[in-house]
């Protein structure tokens, strides 16, 4: 497998050390900007009850992962098993947490499925299908806050953000779109692109971009399969995507609720999507210390500033830290084993 070489547990390691300290820098900060003492009342005050809930929601959340690889995988790889699966889905949130602006957590997704028994060039097919399923939901989001998002946090340069990532992903819906029902136009495309650009010439003949094209024309074999049987399953991807979505915003407002605050149920929606757009633009692993620092700033909007802190340490812990220790444990002992193996 190709992009198995691509990880390496030293690689993860090191994501995660940098993924925990800028957590916790951001935490501190927000602690630090707000009353220690407030905050503490505000801990006090915790409502146990409702984070049951949240923990529920956050389960959820990895069933609902699990369950869109299966829908994908089973219509090119049949005996895929529902616990390979959400062990897939977990992969993908770890690795996704521990790499700069999530790079790594499609790569994390495709190398537990192929260890799993999937073909390799299957498994990319349904892990890249599955991201279109959340960047579509993630678009109309995006189409939502630009045309209807009347909240305070929606100052200029956040709407400025929801038109980029509107552009961006839907850059990406097309180039995809055009690779796969034209593969020869996107080859053509793509080089006469490179030759214009001086610094990148030398990418047009390279080997790596040949194979790159060589594999985009096996994949389109593969897209073949769901685009004549299996439209119900790229239907339901895309429903529970935008479910996946939904259920982590709701989490924020469960844990509001938690801590007692009584907050509108749709501008805290609002500003979970635009938090999630922000997320996706981060350049530090699982947009590690931007999101606990962006999340008090926009929730600071509509929740006491006392309550920031605390807010965003628990809601960073049942939206991204719980799986990301549990996604750990799976990948890491995968891939401690695979570097402790002989090589061949």
């Amino acid at each position: 497998m190709s992009g198995e070489k691509r990880i390496s547990s030293r690689t993860a390691i090191r994501g995660l050390k940098w993924f925990i300290a800028l957590s916790i820098a951001g935490l501190l900060l927000n602690f630090l900007l707000t009353s220690v003492t407030e905050s503490i009342r505000y801990l006090t005050r915790l409502n146990p009850s409702f984070f049951i809930v949240a923990l529920a929601l956050n389960m959820l959340d990895w069933l609902l992962g699990g369950t869109r690889i299966l829908v994908l995988a089973t219509q090119v790889f049949p005996r895929i098993e529902f616990k390979a699966c959400i062990k897939a889905n977990l992969s993908n949130v770890f690795l996704g947490a521990v790499t700069p602006a999530q790079t790594g957590g499609g790569a994390a997704q495709i190398y537990m499925l192929y260890k799993n028994g999937m073909p390799f060039a299957e498994a990319t097919v349904a892990s890249i299908i599955s991201f279109l399923g959340s960047i579509s939901f993630l678009i109309i989001c995006a189409i939502y806050l630009i045309f209807f998002g009347h909240v305070p946090a929606m100052n200029p340069s956040l709407l400025l953000l929801s038109r980029v990532t509107l552009l961006v992903f839907s850059a990406v819906i097309l180039l995809f779109t055009v690779a796969v029902v034209k593969p020869q136009t996107f080859e053509k495309a793509t080089k006469r692109f490179l030759s214009v650009i001086p610094v990148l010439k030398k990418l047009r003949e390279s080997r790596k971009l040949q194979a790159f094209f060589d594999s985009v024309k096996k994949y389109q074999d593969i897209m073949r399969i769901y685009v004549s049987k299996g439209k119900l399953a790229l239907l339901a991807t895309f429903v529970l995507s935008s479910v996946t979505y939904l259920n982590k915003f709701f989490i924020a407002y469960i844990v509001l609720k938690g801590m007692g605050l009584d907050v509108p149920f749709i501008q805290t929606i609002f500003i979970q999507m635009i938090l999630f757009l922000i997320f996706y633009f981060s350049p530090t692993p699982g947009a590690s210390g931007v999101a606990e620092l962006s999340s008090a700033r926009l929730m600071g909007q509509i929740i006491p500033k006392a309550s920031q802190a605390v807010f965003t340490m628990l809601w960073r812990t049942f939206t991204l830290y719980v799986g990301v220790a549990v996604g750990g444990v799976i990948m890491l002992r995968h891939l401690l084993a695979q570097d402790s193996s002989p090589k061949v």
